[in-house]
């Protein structure tokens, strides 16, 4: 195919799509099976179409050599030069262009419930080298980077789209940081995570430390992603107690995300996740999780019309995050033991910028043994206790009463 907007095939793909590029903005939709492996259930006519033989023979026509292609209304564009030397295998998508792959190949677009293994078992070729052959190759019979269906070669080497099976899974590689780097890698400090201004907490005395930039983890997946719900987020957070992960709590709800292409007019396929701005969320070890059952689940886009509202296949992303109260750019593990320099008297409890109600009743949750994002101690009078009386005094504070 030459010019086109978009290719769709409601069912089964047992043929071949060449193209010079699939850009950013356009899309080859397979309904069902991109592969051979049930060719021989078929026979009569359909098998010939299949295989373009001349003499159909279910063991010849696995490796119909080009000669034997004698079909004018042949899909492939003879145009395009073939590999001579390669089997004439078929449901083979080939975008010729070495980048070629700027757009989204969606295989089981239909969410047919079928398995994984059974839907994907040929192959997606990309670029052409001097002889006519495909510079690479992914499918099921590739070692990684290219094995099909989680391969593991980023789709800035394809071109910067991607081949995505219902449903779909996390690019563990594809992240970033990457799902499978070290854990330095995956660690930042909670003033960058969570986007607090630089230095907005810094005192004197304090060492101003280095300037940081707003930080976030970014999951990529092999096919575009939609949020079921407007107004909850697609996934949870838990935090590792006892060296496990526990989602009693949702630390997600202290977070903002969004969804984005990697490239202009391009696919969502990213999932930027940060801390909300001026909620300093405590140290610690986090597990990224989607939501799958409810209302709010974190789904499969690019779909055919009519099929199932289906969740992306699950996974879980680990990050870290460590302290730094002062908001100065250093751990406060590399300071001085105890060093903070947060004002005791500041009546800003949820670190939003303002004193009012909200951190009254934000300090009355605390109080109760609610979760403490912002990791202040809810101690406001210095008395040893966290009780009514703190609240009493903060009410009294931002009243214009001064500090207990």
């Amino acid at each position: 195919m030459r010019d086109w907007d978009s290719a769709v095939l409601t069912g089964n793909m047992f043929g071949n799509i060449i193209v010079p590029a699939v850009p950013a903005d356009r899309s080859i939709q397979i309904g069902g099976i991109l592969g051979d492996e049930a060719d021989s259930a078929y026979s009569g006519d359909l098998a010939t179409a299949m295989c373009q033989c001349q003499l159909w023979n279910p063991t010849v026509c696995d490796a119909c050599a080009v000669s034997d292609i004698i079909n004018e209304e042949s899909p492939r564009d003879p145009d395009y030069p073939r590999c001579s030397s390669t089997e004439d295998s078929r449901g083979q998508v080939w975008t010729l262009a070495s980048d070629g792959l700027q757009g989204q190949l969606v295989v089981n677009a239909a969410s047919t419930g079928l398995p994984q293994a059974a839907l994907w078992t040929d192959a997606v070729q990309v670029g052409e080298d001097s002889n006519g052959c495909p510079l690479l190759e992914v499918s099921p019979a590739q070692s990684q980077p290219d094995l099909a269906p989680h391969y593991a070669r980023l789709s800035a080497v394809l071109g910067g789209g991607a081949v995505g099976l219902v449903p779909f899974a996390l690019h563990d590689e594809d992240c970033d940081p990457p799902a499978d780097a070290a854990q330095a890698s995956r660690t930042f400090l909670n003033s960058e995570f969570c986007h607090i201004p630089y230095a907005r907490n810094l005192c004197e005395g304090s060492d101003p430390g280095e300037i940081y930039a707003d930080a976030s983890i970014y999951l990529q997946f092999y096919g575009p992603i939609l949020a079921e719900s407007a107004t909850e987020r697609p996934y949870e957070i838990g935090i590792e107690v006892n060296g496990q992960p526990d989602f009693s709590t949702d630390y997600g709800m202290w977070t903002q995300y969004e969804t984005l292409p990697q490239l202009v007019g391009g696919a969502e396929r990213r999932l930027r996740i940060s801390g909300g701005e001026f909620t300093q969320l405590l140290a610690g070890h986090y597990y990224v999780r989607p939501k799958r059952t409810g209302s709010a689940r974190l789904l499969c886009d690019g779909l055919r019309p009519g099929a199932a509202a289906t969740a992306v296949a699950n996974f879980t992303y680990e990050f870290w995050l460590v302290k730094d109260c002062n908001t100065n750019g250093v751990a406060d593990e590399e300071e001085q033991t105890g060093f903070c320099c947060l004002n005791l008297c500041d009546p800003d409890f949820n670190q939003d910028g303002n004193a009012d109600q909200d951190d009254v009743a934000y300090l009355t949750y605390v109080v109760a043994g609610g979760y403490n994002p912002t990791g202040r101690d809810p101690d406001f009078t210095g008395d040893g206790n966290a009780d009514q009386d703190d609240i009493q005094a903060l009410v009294n504070t931002i009243g214009g009463g001064g500090c207990p």
